[in-house]
């Protein structure tokens, strides 16, 4: 069962890390949105679901760390909070397809303040040190930063 729960978490930073990676390369420009408001980079809703669904796994495998006494969670469940945030982080600078052709991005002024980005990357970093130090208190803030990164996601292109 361990090894079953680490296999999720593996995939579930995989898919996290490959959507922050996606949001990195539309932030940076490779990835052009649309000529008409609402037209979003090629492939955007494919790598919005996934990283929602990434997040409820890793939620669930946070959970059942949390449950589970006598096993300390692997190099995979540590790195759930830090794909998650690494994915808003990245998410944050991409361009709002709401405003396209224009370049505005979601940290222009947008509903999701930079500095609750911030804390939330910084609390994904203490979350992946206490799976290790502290499993049960590393699991539970794992899922508390998991939570708010799937909420931040999906507001920090909110707001028009």
């Amino acid at each position: 069962m361990d090894a079953a729960r680490e296999r999720l978490a593996l995939a579930a930073v995989l898919v996290l890390t490959a959507a922050a990676a996606y949001e990195a390369v539309a932030a940076f420009e490779l990835l052009s949105i649309g000529t008409l408001p609402g037209e979003a980079p090629t492939g955007e809703w494919l790598v919005e679901w996934s990283a929602f669904v990434a997040s409820l796994v890793g939620i669930g495998t946070s959970v059942a760390n949390v449950r589970a006494s006598h096993m300390r969670p692997g190099i995979p469940s540590m790195l759930l909070a830090p794909a998650a945030g690494a994915y808003v982080v990245a998410r944050l600078y991409t361009f709002d397809p709401y405003y396209a052709p224009a370049l505005r991005r979601a940290s222009d002024g947008g509903v999701i303040p930079v500095w609750w980005v911030i804390v939330l990357a910084g609390a994904s970093l203490v979350a992946a040190i206490l799976v290790r130090a502290r499993p049960k208190m590393g699991s539970v803030l794992t899922c508390v930063v998991l939570v708010a990164c799937t909420v931040t996601a999906a507001l920090e292109h909110a707001g028009h």
